[in-house]
């Protein structure tokens, strides 16, 4: 089942990718960045988050 999402949490994400570059990170910690930095509107975030590639594709 997949998710519909808002026209306006589109916008939030292109937002968030106009003003941080994530395209260095893996893409499933590259999706956990954005989804931790779109729900706590923190950038420092981007820096700060730890992520396992191989952990998350496990999780």
């Amino acid at each position: 089942m997949s998710r519909v999402v808002h026209p306006i949490e589109q916008l939030q994400y292109q937002i968030l990718r106009e003003r941080v570059d994530l395209s260095g990170l893996p893409p499933l910690s590259r999706a956990v960045t954005e989804r931790v930095v779109h729900a706590s509107a923190d950038l420092d975030y981007v820096t700060d988050l730890v992520c396992d590639e191989a952990a998350l594709a496990a999780g």
